[in-house]
C-alpha cells in the first residue's frame, strides 16, 4: 500500500538505427503508448532485426506500450517472447515480474526477480522488487534478506531502506523502522512514501507530535494520495485536533470512498459528538 512503484517500465530498450525502418523505430520507443504499439508492431512484423539481442527490443518495448494502457496480459505475452529470443537478458526479467505483480501473479514475479538475480547478481531492482513480494507474501525474514542484499549493492538507494522500513514496522519493530525511514528521508527528502511511513510508525509509538511534520511533509508532497490524508488525520486525532482530523478523514474519502479505516474513524470522531 505504501510501496513507491518502481519507473522501471519507462526505461527503453536502445534500437540500432536502419534507414529503411527509422520511422518505426523512433515511434517504437514513442513515450505514447499509442503510437509506441504501432511502430514496434510494424518492425515485428517486417522481421526487425539481424540477431536476438536485435529482434528482441521491440517485443519488450511493446509491452511497456501495452502496460501503460492498461493490457497486462498482452504485456506479459510480449515481455515472454522478448525473454524466448534473449533469455539471459535479466532486464527483461525484471519487467516480466513487475508485470505479473499488476496481474496479482506474485509467486510468479518472484521467480521471475529471481532469475533476474541469477543473470545479473548485482541488480538491486531484482532483489528490492522480490523483497516487496516476499513481504506481502508474509515471508518477512526472506524480503528483510533481499532488502539487506540491496542496500549492501546500494547504499545510496532510499526505495530500498523505505521498503526494509515498511516491513520492520508490519513487524512491530518501529525504532529499526523509523532508522531506515529516516535514511531514506535523508536520501530523498521529496520521499512521500518514506514521510507516511514514518509518520504511521511515530504514531503507532504515540510520538504524533513527532510526526506531524512528516504527515504534513507528505500531504504537502503528494496531497492526491489517500495514504497522506489519513495518515495526517490519524495524527492529528492522536494530537486531540478533531476538527482537523475529521477533514482530513473527509479529504482521504474524497480521493478513496472505499477507504475503511477513513470510514470508521469519522463515523467514530462524528458518532462522539
Amino acid at each position: 500500500m505504501w510501496r513507491l512503484s518502481l519507473a522501471l517500465f519507462v526505461a527503453l530498450i536502445a534500437l540500432p538505427v536502419l534507414a529503411t525502418t527509422k520511422s518505426d523505430l523512433v515511434a517504437c520507443d514513442s513515450k505514447l503508448p499509442d503510437i509506441r504499439i504501432n511502430g514496434c508492431s510494424a518492425l515485428i512484423r517486417a522481421g526487425y532485426g539481424n540477431d536476438a539481442g536485435e529482434k528482441a527490443p521491440p517485443y519488450s518495448n511493446r509491452a511497456d506500450g501495452y502496460l501503460a494502457r492498461g493490457e497486462i496480459d498482452l504485456a506479459i505475452a510480449d515481455y515472454e517472447r522478448a525473454i524466448r529470443l534473449w533469455p539471459t537478458y535479466w532486464y527483461y526479467w525484471v519487467k516480466l515480474g513487475l508485470a505479473e505483480d499488476k496481474a496479482g501473479r506474485r509467486a510468479e514475479a518472484i521467480d521471475s526477480f529471481t532469475r533476474a538475480s541469477v543473470f545479473y547478481p548485482t541488480s538491486v531492482e531484482a532483489f528490492v522488487n522480490r523483497g516487496v513480494d516476499y513481504d506481502l507474501a508474509g515471508n518477512h525474514d526472506l524480503a528483510l534478506a533481499d532488502f539487506e542484499r540491496a542496500i549492501q549493492l546500494d547504499s545510496k538507494d532510499p526505495e530500498a531502506f523505505n521498503d526494509r522500513g515498511y516491513t520492520l514496522l508490519g513487524m512491530g519493530r518501529l525504532d529499526e523502522a523509523i532508522n531506515d525511514l529516516t535514511t531514506a528521508i535523508n536520501l530523498n527528502p521529496n520521499y512521500v512514501v518514506a514521510h507516511n511511513n514514518r509518520a504511521w510508525a511515530l504514531h503507532l509509538k504515540n510520538q504524533d507530535a513527532a510526526g506531524l511534520s512528516d504527515a504534513e511533509a507528505a500531504f504537502r508532497l503528494g496531497p492526491n494520495l489517500p495514504d497522506s490524508s489519513w495518515i495526517r488525520a490519524a495524527i492529528y486525532e492522536g494530537l486531540d485536533r478533531r476538527a482537523d482530523a475529521v477533514k482530513a478523514y473527509q479529504n482521504a474519502l474524497k480521493i478513496d470512498p472505499n477507504n475503511a479505516f477513513s470510514k470508521a474513524a469519522l463515523h467514530r470522531l462524528t458518532e462522539a459528538h
